[in-house]
């Protein structure tokens, strides 16, 4: 049944180690999805061998026959457009962004584009996803591997210092920066000083406090979280 449904994916079109082996990521465990994927390649190439059937022989691009003569050059994956072989060159990127940050912690995730998504259900619509993993995930989980390795900083996925966005549809890297917090107390000595800002006057306290700590941290904004309210001619 296995090797049925991988003959069905390939017959599809060229397919690379990872995107075949996801099909049957909630088989075994302790290995990759590349790993499954190049393993049912190598045993549909035995197969393929001794007895040919119907396959897009692209796949089978990287094996070497003994009896039989399959020359064909390996193809673009026809569901990731070889998004895993660009991946390194992704964290490189990511690590770039991330060097202007300190930081010990963070998340990765992915925003895929339209076609990626397309393809994907496709193939299930065809094949079925009885033991697949969404594309998503695996590109979340390895690229996460990668930029960990790139940084030597560590993945968190609770709460991270940091959460960096793939976006695929665009091309391009978010970074979403944890906010920092400051706790303080403060003596308020003069009256007509609002605690937070308000256009009526000039300053506030959230200002006086806030400005310079912003400034410290190469921040865009501050607000006050006040653990209770003081009127404006309190002192």
């Amino acid at each position: 049944m296995i090797a049925e449904k991988a003959k069905k994916i390939l017959k599809e079109g060229p397919v690379c180690d990872n995107c075949l082996g996801r099909q049957f990521a909630e088989i075994l465990t302790g290995t990759t999805n590349a790993e499954r994927g190049r393993a049912l390649r190598f045993a549909l190439a035995m197969e393929y061998e001794e007895k040919p059937f119907k396959i897009e022989k692209s796949n089978f691009a990287s094996i070497s026959f003994r009896r039989r003569k399959v020359k064909s050059e390996e193809e673009e994956c026809l569901l990731c457009g070889d998004i895993f072989k660009k991946l390194s060159f992704w964290a490189g990127k990511i690590k770039e962004e991330l060097k202007h940050y300190e930081f010990s912690t963070f998340l990765v995730g992915v925003k895929l584009s339209d076609v990626l998504v397309m393809k994907e259900e496709n193939l299930w619509e065809k094949v079925g996803m009885q033991w697949a993993e969404s594309i998503k995930s695996e590109l979340t989980r390895e690229l996460g591997k990668m930029v960990e390795k790139e940084t030597g900083k560590r993945f968190d996925a609770k709460t991270p210092d940091i959460l960096v966005v793939l976006d695929l549809q665009n091309y391009d890297i978010e970074l979403d920066v944890r906010s920092v917090y400051i706790y303080g107390e403060y003596n308020k000595l003069a009256r007509n000083l609002p605690q937070t800002r308000w256009d009526k006057y000039e300053i506030s306290v959230e200002e006086i406090i806030g400005a310079p700590a912003a400034e410290m941290a190469e921040g865009e904004d501050f607000f006050l979280h006040a653990m209770g309210r003081e009127d404006i001619d309190a002192r």
